[in-house]
């Protein structure tokens, strides 16, 4: 069990005094996980919070219970990683998919999104594939490659990980990808204990090794059918805020909302600038 470490944020405390109730839906054979609050409330708005890629619910977990007061929550572990099951292939579509069918089986609709980095992108993709489940959207530093960008080349999937002796070994082998130097100790350790997890044969990342970063290419035909608002968040030294993309994407999208830049805050917003990233999402949640 997660020991909290002296000098933790009140804050950061007192959130994990609420965690979210674990929960699984069908999904390809499989499952999809999802860490819940308020699930019972079927009188509140949803609010569903998504991870980048190889990364897990509890990437969001310590800030879920911020907006515990307005909304049914879910944060979701997407489709092999996580506590999620692994797929037989992972393609294009596959994550999307994943999202979709939790909605479906949840019976959802009008739903709002916060997510991170690769998580945004799928939720774009599936804004624009079921326009009916979507309610508005925030999309917090992810890599949307608009032309003549291209898109990131697919990792070179592998059929298992290195093994670890102990947990404590495996969380000293974290690291954040895109690296950035800023980071809250106390929050990546615990982001960093939730990423690994103990197998026959030693301590191992939890996500699936033959995961693929697959559906980054998005068509700006496709973000121009979207029909919820979109708004989005980077942060101000962050790799991805360049070239003007946050106001391209704004451009792009079928109903825009605002592009909000946080300053001096990195990729990894919910590490380096948890307070700000949650003020700038109650705004936005406000404005939407």
């Amino acid at each position: 069990m997660y020991a909290l470490p002296e000098g933790a944020p009140d804050w950061f405390v007192d959130n994990l005094r609420h965690p979210g109730e674990s929960r699984t839906v069908d999904y390809a054979g499989s499952h999809v996980h999802f860490l819940a609050w308020n699930w019972e409330r079927r009188e509140l708005p949803v609010l569903l919070l998504l991870h980048g890629f190889s990364g897990h619910a509890n990437w969001w977990s310590f800030l879920a219970p911020f907006f515990a007061d307005r909304y049914r929550i879910a944060a979701v572990d997407l489709p092999g990683m996580g506590d999620s099951g692994r797929l037989e292939e992972y393609g294009e579509n596959s994550y999307t998919e994943g999202v979709l069918a939790f909605l479906r089986e949840e019976g959802l609709e009008a739903v709002t999104v916060v997510a991170h980095s690769f998580g945004g992108i799928q939720t774009l993709r599936a804004m624009y594939q079921a326009p009916a489940a979507f309610r508005h959207s925030i999309i917090v530093d992810s890599f949307v490659c608009l032309p003549p960008i291209p898109p990131p080349p697919v990792l070179n999937p592998r059929d298992h990980h290195r093994m670890y002796a102990s947990r404590e070994e495996c969380m000293g082998r974290f690291r954040l990808v895109p690296p950035q130097g800023a980071a809250d100790p106390v929050i990546q350790d615990f982001v960093a204990w939730h990423s690994c997890e103990q197998g026959p044969e030693g301590w191992h990342w939890k996500f699936d090794p033959r995961a693929k970063n697959m559906g980054e290419a998005l068509d700006p035909a496709d973000l121009a059918r979207i029909s919820a608002r979109v708004d989005f968040i980077y942060g101000d030294k962050s790799i991805f805020h360049s070239d003007g993309r946050p106001g391209s994407l704004l451009e792009a999208v079928g109903n825009p909302g605002e592009a909000v830049i946080v300053p001096e805050a990195h990729h990894h917003l919910m590490i380096d600038h948890p307070l700000e990233l949650v003020a700038q999402v109650n705004r936005l949640l406000a404005a939407g």
